[in-house]
């Protein structure tokens, strides 16, 4: 399906250039699958909570440094159907970006 999607927008211009790259909409789905299963870090940086709270009954005091295992957030069988398997189509309808733009808050 990929290569169909990249020949039917190249061919159209006759040229590979970057302009036509947002018209490709199942190219950007097999990113985002590949980054859910390979992230680029799968540990997230450290960061430090502001202020003292309780997760999952855990007390977490202010200024506790907590790394988050960005890995097993893309693989969780809680928030992704069939974690193990590779299916673009599951950001069919997403609203998820590759950018580092979107917040999801997993607690």
């Amino acid at each position: 399906m990929a290569q169909a999607e990249v020949r039917q927008v190249f061919n159209r211009k006759g040229i590979v250039d970057e302009t036509s790259i947002n018209e490709m909409k199942f190219l950007k789905q097999i990113i985002k699958e590949t980054l859910r299963l390979h992230p680029t870090a799968p540990l997230l940086l450290p960061r430090e909570s502001r202020e003292g709270c309780v997760i999952n009954g855990f007390d977490i005091p202010a200024k506790t440094n907590v790394v988050i295992n960005g890995w097993a957030i893309g693989r969780d069988p809680e928030h992704w159907t069939d974690p193990e398997s590779f299916i673009p189509e599951r950001f069919n309808d997403s609203t998820i970006d590759y950018n580092g733009t979107n917040t999801i808050w997993f607690w």
